[in-house]
Protein backbone atom coordinates (compact mmCIF):
# COMPACT_ATOMS: atom_id res chain seq x y z
CA UNK A 1 0.00 0.00 0.00
CA UNK A 2 1.19 3.19 -0.70
CA UNK A 3 0.31 6.77 -2.91
CA UNK A 4 0.98 7.62 -6.10
CA UNK A 5 4.29 9.62 -7.23
CA UNK A 6 2.24 11.06 -9.29
CA UNK A 7 1.68 13.51 -6.23
CA UNK A 8 4.98 14.35 -6.99
CA UNK A 9 4.88 15.55 -10.56
CA UNK A 10 4.94 19.33 -9.72
CA UNK A 11 6.57 21.42 -6.94
CA UNK A 12 5.99 20.73 -3.83
CA UNK A 13 4.29 23.70 -3.17
CA UNK A 14 2.22 23.85 -5.92
CA UNK A 15 1.11 19.70 -5.73
CA UNK A 16 -2.72 19.33 -5.38
CA UNK A 17 -2.15 17.90 -2.04
CA UNK A 18 -0.42 20.79 -0.39
CA UNK A 19 -2.68 22.84 -1.32
CA UNK A 20 -5.74 20.99 0.28
CA UNK A 21 -3.39 20.14 3.45
CA UNK A 22 -3.03 24.28 3.76
CA UNK A 23 -7.14 24.19 3.85
CA UNK A 24 -7.36 21.14 6.45
CA UNK A 25 -5.07 22.45 8.65
CA UNK A 26 -7.41 25.27 9.68
CA UNK A 27 -9.80 22.72 11.47
CA UNK A 28 -9.14 21.81 14.53
CA UNK A 29 -10.47 18.23 13.91
CA UNK A 30 -7.56 17.47 11.29
CA UNK A 31 -4.95 18.96 13.89
CA UNK A 32 -6.28 16.49 16.78
CA UNK A 33 -5.54 13.34 13.82
CA UNK A 34 -2.14 14.70 13.01
CA UNK A 35 -1.57 15.28 17.09
CA UNK A 36 -2.87 11.44 17.73
CA UNK A 37 -0.15 10.34 15.47
CA UNK A 38 2.40 12.39 16.77
CA UNK A 39 3.12 14.79 14.67
CA UNK A 40 3.12 18.71 14.77
CA UNK A 41 0.97 20.14 11.63
CA UNK A 42 3.66 22.77 11.33
CA UNK A 43 6.89 20.43 10.71
CA UNK A 44 5.37 17.75 8.14
CA UNK A 45 7.42 16.19 4.67
CA UNK A 46 6.15 16.68 1.72
CA UNK A 47 5.22 12.91 2.51
CA UNK A 48 3.50 13.20 4.88
CA UNK A 49 1.14 16.18 3.98
CA UNK A 50 0.22 13.99 0.66
CA UNK A 51 -0.07 11.04 2.53
CA UNK A 52 -2.38 13.06 5.42
CA UNK A 53 -4.55 14.74 3.00
CA UNK A 54 -4.94 11.49 1.16
CA UNK A 55 -6.05 10.00 4.46
CA UNK A 56 -8.82 12.52 4.75
CA UNK A 57 -10.43 10.87 1.61
CA UNK A 58 -10.03 7.25 2.79
CA UNK A 59 -11.52 7.77 6.55
CA UNK A 60 -14.18 9.89 4.91
CA UNK A 61 -14.93 7.06 2.96
CA UNK A 62 -14.45 4.18 6.20
CA UNK A 63 -16.95 6.56 8.22
CA UNK A 64 -19.69 6.96 5.74
CA UNK A 65 -19.81 3.45 4.68
CA UNK A 66 -23.32 1.63 4.71
CA UNK A 67 -24.76 -1.66 4.12
CA UNK A 68 -24.87 -0.94 0.36
CA UNK A 69 -21.93 0.74 -0.11
CA UNK A 70 -18.89 -2.28 -1.35
CA UNK A 71 -15.76 -0.55 -1.69
CA UNK A 72 -13.58 -1.22 -4.12
CA UNK A 73 -9.86 -1.61 -4.88
CA UNK A 74 -8.65 -0.16 -7.83
CA UNK A 75 -6.68 -2.96 -9.13
CA UNK A 76 -9.66 -5.58 -9.23
CA UNK A 77 -11.54 -3.15 -11.90
CA UNK A 78 -12.96 -3.65 -14.27
CA UNK A 79 -13.90 -7.15 -13.59
CA UNK A 80 -15.34 -6.99 -9.88
CA UNK A 81 -18.10 -4.96 -12.08
CA UNK A 82 -19.11 -7.71 -14.77
CA UNK A 83 -18.41 -10.52 -11.98
CA UNK A 84 -20.29 -9.58 -8.44
CA UNK A 85 -21.09 -5.52 -8.46
CA UNK A 86 -23.48 -5.54 -11.67
CA UNK A 87 -25.12 -8.66 -11.72
CA UNK A 88 -24.54 -9.63 -7.52
CA UNK A 89 -25.54 -6.12 -6.03
CA UNK A 90 -28.02 -4.70 -8.67
CA UNK A 91 -29.08 -8.08 -9.41
CA UNK A 92 -28.81 -7.12 -13.59
CA UNK A 93 -27.26 -9.81 -15.55
CA UNK A 94 -24.56 -8.61 -17.85
CA UNK A 95 -24.97 -9.16 -21.78
CA UNK A 96 -22.26 -9.71 -24.21
CA UNK A 97 -23.06 -6.38 -25.62
CA UNK A 98 -22.48 -5.05 -21.90
CA UNK A 99 -19.19 -6.88 -21.31
CA UNK A 100 -17.90 -5.56 -24.27
CA UNK A 101 -18.23 -2.14 -23.94
CA UNK A 102 -16.98 -2.28 -20.27
CA UNK A 103 -13.83 -4.05 -21.60
CA UNK A 104 -12.88 -1.78 -24.31
CA UNK A 105 -13.60 1.33 -22.11
CA UNK A 106 -11.98 0.25 -18.81
CA UNK A 107 -8.83 0.17 -21.77
CA UNK A 108 -9.05 3.77 -21.93
CA UNK A 109 -7.60 6.13 -19.11
CA UNK A 110 -10.29 7.62 -17.01
CA UNK A 111 -8.60 10.64 -16.57
CA UNK A 112 -8.74 10.96 -20.03
CA UNK A 113 -8.33 14.67 -21.12
CA UNK A 114 -6.22 16.47 -22.95
CA UNK A 115 -2.66 14.52 -24.59
CA UNK A 116 -4.52 11.23 -22.72
CA UNK A 117 -7.98 11.48 -23.99
CA UNK A 118 -9.24 8.63 -25.48
CA UNK A 119 -5.49 7.05 -25.39
CA UNK A 120 -5.33 2.92 -24.10
CA UNK A 121 -4.55 2.96 -20.44
CA UNK A 122 -1.26 1.27 -19.26
CA UNK A 123 -1.21 0.26 -15.89
CA UNK A 124 2.00 1.93 -14.48
CA UNK A 125 1.08 0.59 -10.76
CA UNK A 126 4.28 -1.86 -10.09
CA UNK A 127 6.82 1.10 -11.52
CA UNK A 128 5.21 3.25 -9.31
CA UNK A 129 5.62 1.62 -6.45
CA UNK A 130 8.93 0.17 -6.96
CA UNK A 131 10.03 4.12 -7.68
CA UNK A 132 8.32 4.95 -4.11
CA UNK A 133 11.00 5.83 -1.68
CA UNK A 134 11.16 5.18 2.07
CA UNK A 135 9.46 8.69 2.80
CA UNK A 136 6.67 7.97 1.00
CA UNK A 137 5.98 3.98 2.27
CA UNK A 138 6.57 5.65 5.82
CA UNK A 139 3.94 8.39 5.08
CA UNK A 140 1.59 5.81 3.79
CA UNK A 141 1.89 3.18 6.41
CA UNK A 142 1.62 5.90 9.42
CA UNK A 143 -1.88 8.06 7.58
CA UNK A 144 -3.34 5.55 5.26
CA UNK A 145 -2.65 2.19 6.48
CA UNK A 146 -5.61 2.05 8.76
CA UNK A 147 -8.29 3.28 6.10
CA UNK A 148 -7.22 0.79 4.13
CA UNK A 149 -7.34 -2.20 6.11
CA UNK A 150 -10.63 -0.87 7.02
CA UNK A 151 -11.94 -0.50 3.32
CA UNK A 152 -10.41 -3.87 2.57
CA UNK A 153 -12.07 -5.89 5.94
CA UNK A 154 -15.47 -3.87 4.60
CA UNK A 155 -15.20 -4.73 1.00
CA UNK A 156 -14.19 -8.24 1.89
CA UNK A 157 -17.48 -8.33 3.85
CA UNK A 158 -19.88 -7.06 1.68
CA UNK A 159 -18.69 -9.32 -1.25
CA UNK A 160 -19.70 -12.40 1.17
CA UNK A 161 -22.88 -11.04 1.74
CA UNK A 162 -23.41 -10.36 -1.94
CA UNK A 163 -22.07 -13.70 -3.02
CA UNK A 164 -23.88 -16.47 -0.03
Amino acid sequence: MYFSNSFFSQSPGRALCVARAKELLNSPEYVDILKKRGKDPKSLSFEETCAFTLSTYTESAVKNLDDNAIPVNYKELPDILYEKIIPDMFGVPISEENLKFIEETAHLYSKGRGKLANQEFKDDSAKKEKAATQAIRDAAQLFLAESYEALEKAADIRRAKFTS
